[in-house]
């Protein structure tokens, strides 16, 4: 039974790579923001808890989840540029 969850754990983070999507997806829908901000919330958030189960775990997907994290950051930062455009553009 040991054996088992040894080997659950030493496979790659679900939630680095899951960080790492949303993160992509983040900055790809910057067009529409209120979905693109979101995206980056969920995978900042993803990025921080996957970072701190593969220090803890030794599971692999460190790099993802910094990697999920920064590209969240710059989706979140372009949705909130795109906004603040768009209402200095229509005012």
């Amino acid at each position: 039974m040991n054996a088992g969850n040894e080997l659950e754990r030493k496979g790659l983070n679900g939630k680095a790579v899951a960080s790492f999507i949303l993160g992509i997806v983040s900055i790809v829908i910057v067009i529409i923001p209120l979905i693109g901000a979101v995206l980056g919330v969920v995978g900042v958030i993803l990025g921080l808890i996957a970072r701190h189960e593969v220090k803890r775990s030794g599971q692999e997907g460190r790099k993802l989840a910094i990697a999920g994290v920064v590209f969240s950051g710059i989706g979140i930062l372009f949705s909130i540029c795109w906004v603040v455009m768009a209402y200095m553009t229509f005012s």
